[in-house]
Parts: structure tokens; C-alpha cells; sequence
């Protein structure tokens, strides 16, 4: 765990184990933040596993507070967004919680003084809470009367999750509650009181973590009573008792200004891709995952754009253009349930391709399957109640409405081509299913028909009601034998475990299954697809003719890079985002005409390293290699 210590005038970042909190494993100075700032709130980002504080001075006015990131090894702090925000927090001797919203990937933040914000951690700026009024408006400030919330953390928070919930902590009454309307500020009783009264001039904070059991422990720290040390607590989450875990660092000295907030310690994804690059829905994000270590979340994305009532069901690669492609399915609506979809891979945004469709998939607990094939660019859509569909990517609409599906007492709720490959559509290709019921590997010998050929038992049982998930990977550089890569996402838990998705590699020839290892922490997938070999990860392309006219120097670069355009670029704002190798923005500016041709990029807190410069122009995003160093 990490918490924040105050020495002196420097802010220095310590970690300690939970389980033996007095014994410090580490304890560096942070440094690169702005020297009017203190540091009041300290989390780990689900979806990168980056350390984020908030930095705030609360004599000044506006433009008091900034996000950081900060490297857990170095202490360094890097300022995320162009520029400062405004919040008000209070003053002083207020306390905040700040803490990661897992699902939507924002950042909540309270003051004892009432105030209720959300942060964008990708852009550094507030979440506006009502966009048709002037101005940026905060969230509804905490309610009813006057509570004293100083410290709040989300449950759930690991990267996939489907659903949290919010508890605060009152340092007046020592009582732990549930902000049961995060946006309107609205607070409920969530047990009693923990029966220790906390000293307020040192403060408190709290984090939850959640394990791969599916299981919330929550942890506060505090300095009980008049004492000035700061003691670790494991909070019950049902009754409020508290018990002693230890003095941190055998008595870290916290001062009114700062107090010891955590967060769990992050792991960093490997940069090297070493497998395929899987994308999957889960939770109302996209992610993305290394096929050889699909532990490591690489990127996680909120989606929007979805159509209400609509819940994504299907994912797949188009192997002719190389989009990425979702099916939108509303199990309760009697017209129009269906919406076809085209996905930016980078920011998650939809766009529907022609009009909603009538499709008969089943209720809400039917799985369903969605993959193109990429002979005649046609999407094939199956689902556990036996529909048996094809689209078409073009207009969105139905292209056939095929046999219902007859597997012998089976379970069919994915579907995977072979030959899904980039160019020229292949002359031959194989249509794979999964048969939950009996767990069989199966050909759908004629699609349309709807009859099926038995490939062999996979060797696992998998949880049908969780659902099974499937795609294959066609490398057509390979030898001709095993140039078919097949993937199986399911769960084969029971209890908290049930929705715990693995991943497994499937022989196509025997249909045996062999397991890679959990998702992430163990999260339920919806829809996997493999990235097409030769993709190139961008839904709006700029021509080779305009990526031509945008010149990025000095190249390496040290400090600063310079961006030159032509006038006709800049007719609208542009947006450039540095991307990492991760996937992960890590620096983003909006150019515009009134600044030049030319656009200087400040680089002055980027790591040395390899990055994709994606400037986002009226005609299309121009990608630029960029090396800093």
C-alpha cells in the first residue's frame, strides 16, 4: 500500500505491507509538483494500474488544483491535461477522499466542506454535471444535512467490473456510509459507528480492496483519539468494527495539511506484446489483453454512444476493412432491439451503421455470438435460444434469417470463423462453434441451415448461464497447419467464482482446451475478438496524402517537438494525444490556427521512450512515430 507523509516541507510517498503496516518497504521524496500544492488524495487507476494524486492549494482561488500521476519507484509527479483546474475543496483544515470509480474510469472527490466532484483522469479536468449550463458544474453536494465526509472508496475496484458501490467514511460521527447517488451527493447510514473516534487535525482516508474471491475488505487509517500517530484499521463493511492492524512506520508523523491516503499497489503491464492482441467487452468498457498474459489488462475504454437499453453482445473484427465492429441488443424491447455498430478502439465511441433491426436472440440471460465471415463479408449472429442470423456490415440490416440452430441437446452461444485474415477474401472457410451445454467443440457444417458436425470435447465445463466466448486468429504467415489459432473465454467456477472468465486456446482439430490463465482479476467477458494481423488501430484514418503534409521535429526529441501543418488542418481545432506503448495516453493538447503553422509540444515530463504522436485533424487522424529521449 502507498500513503503520503509529510517532512518538513517535502511530501515524501511511502509503501508498507497491510499485514505488517509499521515496517516501511519504502519512502521517497515526491517531486514535479507545483510548489504552492499539497497533496490530498492518492489512488491507484484501475484500468492502468498508475498512480494518481491530487495536488491542491486551497489559499488560491482558481486554478488550485492539478492531477498527477506519479511513479511509485522515482516519486516523480507528472501534471496531467494542459492546465490547472478549479475546485473547491475548503480550506485548510478540510479533509478529502479521492478515489477511482472502477466501471466508468473517473475520479470521485469529497471535502469535508460538502463538495462532490468528478475528475476525467485521462484529460485532467472536472466532469461537467449539467453540460446545458454555463460554465463546468460540480456534482450535488454531499446530503441531507451537513456530513464531514473525509475519505471515500469504491468497491470493486479492479479493471472489467460491472458494478461498485461508493462508501465515505463521517470523521465527525467515526461512521462509515454509502453515497447512494454518487452525482447528487446523496448519503446513507451503511452501519454504525466504528466506536473509535478519530483525532479530525490528523485526518483519515480509506481504500477498499477487492480480491480475486470477489471480496471487498476495506482499510482506514487514523490517529485514534488526541494521538498525532496514524494507525491501520481493517473496517468491517457490514457491522462498522473496527480492528487494529498496527501503527503505520511505528508512527508516521502526518501534519493537518496532508494525511496518509492509499492506494494498492499497481502492476504494470509488460510493453512487449508476446501473443495476440485480443479485444474484449466487459463492464461497459473495451479492453484489451496480450493472448500470452491476459492477466494484465493492457487498455480499458468506456464505451459510449450505445443506445439506451442497449447492452453490447457481440465483438468482432471486420477482416475486409479491419473495424472493429459490435452488435447493440435490447432483450426487452418488442421493435427495433438491435443496433449494428462500428467501434473506435482507442476512445470507445460508437457509431451505428444504418437503422436498428428486429432480431429474436432471446431474454436478457440468452448468449449470443457474433463473428464475420470473411468469404462473402457477411456477420454471422447465433444465440443460446438457437436464432441463427446473418448482417450485413455495410447498412446494418439483415442479410438472412437462417434455420434456428439444432444441436443435439445443445447450448450454442459463439461462433468463430477461419481464414479471418487482411486482403483478398479467402476461397474457404470453416464456421466453429461451442456447445455449452455438453461442452463440445463443434462445425456448423452448413451456416445456414443450422446443422452441426462434432468436433470433439474440450475437457472443460464451463458455467452456460455465464456464457462462452470464442474467436480465431488466422496468421497467414504460418505454416498452413496451425495458422488457425482458436481462443475460448469462459468460466468454470461456481460461487463468487462464476463470473470469473478464463482464457483457453482450443485445438480445432480434437476441440481440447487448454488454459492460459484469468483475465485480469477475473472478470465476466461478453465479447472477444482478435486484432486481424496487419490492422492498423484507427476506425478514421487520415490519407497517406494529408499524413504526408504534417511534419513532427526534431525527431528524437528532447524537451520539445514541434508539429507543422498546413492552414488547412487547422480550420478546426486539433487534437494531439501521445500515446505510450500501452495504448495509454500520456500527454494530450487541443492546436489551433491562432497558434501558427508550427505547434510546440512541451515534452518535459514524458519518460524516455518510443510513442505514437495521434493528431486528430478534420481529415482524419495523421499518426506520427515519435521517439523521446
Amino acid at each position: 500500500m502507498y500513503a503520503t507523509q509529510v517532512v518538513g516541507t517535502a511530501t515524501n510517498l511511502v509503501s508498507f505491507d497491510d499485514a505488517a503496516p509499521t515496517i516501511l518497504r519504502s519512502n521517497i521524496v515526491i517531486t514535479g509538483m507545483a510548489a504552492s500544492q499539497v497533496l490530498v488524495g492518492l489512488d491507484a487507476r484501475p484500468s492502468t494500474g498508475q498512480l494518481f494524486g491530487l495536488g491542491y492549494n486551497a489559499t488560491q482561488a482558481a486554478d488550485n488544483a492539478r492531477l498527477y500521476i506519479i511513479n511509485p519507484t522515482t516519486g516523480v509527479a507528472t501534471p496531467v491535461g494542459a492546465a490547472a483546474m478549479t475546485l473547491a475543496l475548503g480550506s485548510a483544515t478540510d479533509r478529502i477522499g479521492f478515489d477511482f470509480n472502477p466501471v466508468v474510469d473517473r475520479i470521485r472527490v469529497v471535502s469535508t466542506n460538502k463538495a462532490n466532484y468528478r475528475l476525467n483522469p485521462i484529460n485532467g479536468t472536472v466532469v461537467d454535471s449539467d453540460p446545458v449550463a454555463a460554465g463546468t458544474q460540480r456534482d450535488g453536494d454531499l446530503n441531507p444535512g451537513n456530513p464531514s465526509i473525509a475519505a471515500a472508496a469504491y468497491t470493486n475496484n479492479f479493471i472489467g467490473t460491472g458494478s461498485t458501490t461508493l462508501f465515505v467514511f463521517d470523521d465527525v460521527l467515526s461512521q462509515l456510509f454509502i453515497q447512494t447517488s454518487p452525482n447528487t451527493g446523496l448519503i446513507t447510514a451503511a452501519g454504525p459507528a466504528t466506536g473509535i473516534a478519530f483525532n479530525p487535525a490528523v485526518g483519515v482516508s480509506m481504500d477498499i480492496n477487492s480480491t480475486r474471491t470477489d471480496e471487498n475488505y476495506l482499510l482506514i487509517s487514523g490517529a485514534p483519539g488526541t494521538s498525532t500517530s496514524t494507525q491501520l484499521y481493517e473496517l468491517n463493511i457490514g457491522s462498522g468494527a473496527a480492528t487494529s492492524k498496527g501503527v503505520i512506520g511505528a508512527g508516521l508523523p502526518i501534519n493537518n495539511l496532508t494525511f496518509a491516503t492509499f492506494a494498492v499497489d499497481p502492476v504494470s503491464p509488460p510493453i512487449a506484446l508476446t501473443g495476440q492482441l485480443l479485444f474484449a467487452l466487459t463492464g461497459g468498457n473495451l479492453i484489451s489483453f496480450d493472448s500470452n498474459a491476459p492477466r494484465i489488462i493492457r487498455t480499458s475504454t468506456p464505451i459510449s454512444n450505445l443506445a439506451a437499453g442497449q447492452t453490447l453482445v457481440g465483438l468482432d473484427f471486420r477482416p475486409a476493412t479491419g473495424e472493429l465492429f459490435a452488435l447493440g441488443y435490447n432483450a426487452t424491447a418488442t421493435t427495433a432491439n438491435s443496433q449494428l455498430y462500428t467501434v473506435n478502439p482507442g476512445t470507445g465511441a460508437l457509431t451505428a451503421v444504418g437503422a436498428a433491426q428486429q432480431l429474436t436472440l432471446g431474454d436478457a440471460t440468452a448468449r449470443i455470438g457474433f463473428d464475420f465471415n470473411p468469404m462473402v463479408d457477411r456477420i454471422r449472429v447465433v444465440s443460446s435460444n438457437n436464432a441463427n442470423y446473418r448482417l450485413n456490415p455495410i447498412n446494418g440490416e439483415i442479410a438472412g434469417t437462417d434455420t434456428n440452430l439444432n444441436p443435439a441437446g445443445g447450448n450454442i452461444s459463439s461462433a468463430a470463423y477461419t481464414n479471418s485474415g487482411p486482403g483478398t477474401a479467402p476461397t474457404t472457410t470453416i464456421l466453429y462453434n461451442y456447445n455449452a451445454a455438453n461442452n463440445q467443440l463443434v462445425r456448423q457444417d452448413a451456416p445456414n441451415t443450422g446443422t452441426f458436425t462434432t468436433v470433439g470435447s474440450s475437457g472443460i465445463t464451463v458455467n452456460a448461464a455465464a456464457g462462452v466466448d470464442f474467436d480465431i486468429y488466422f496468421d497467414p504467415a504460418a505454416p498452413a497447419a496451425t495458422q488457425n489459432k482458436a481462443f475460448l473465454v469462459a468460466s468454470t467456477g461456481t460461487g463468487s467464482f462464476v463470473t470469473s472468465d478464463r482464457l483457453y486456446t482450443v485445438n480445432l482439430t480434437t476441440g481440447a482446451a487448454t488454459e492460459v490463465e484469468v483475465i485480469g482479476a477475473g472478470m465476466p467477458i461478453s465479447g472477444v475478438s482478435a486484432l486481424i494481423s496487419g490492422t492498423v488501430l484507427s476506425s478514421n484514418k487520415a490519407s497517406d496524402k494529408v499524413s504526408a503534409q504534417v511534419d513532427v521535429f526534431p525527431n528524437p526529441a528532447t524537451g520539445e517537438v514541434s508539429i507543422n501543418m498546413p492552414a488547412a488542418l487547422l480550420k478546426q481545432s486539433v487534437q494531439a494525444t501521445l500515446v505510450n506503448a500501452l495504448g495509454q495516453p500520456v500527454l494530450h493538447r487541443t492546436l489551433s490556427a491562432r497558434d501558427g503553422a508550427t505547434q510546440r509540444l512541451s515534452l518535459t515530463n514524458v519518460a524516455k521512450g518510443i510513442y505514437m504522436l495521434q493528431l486528430s485533424t478534420p481529415e482524419g487522424v495523421v499518426t506520427k512515430r515519435l521517439m523521446v529521449r
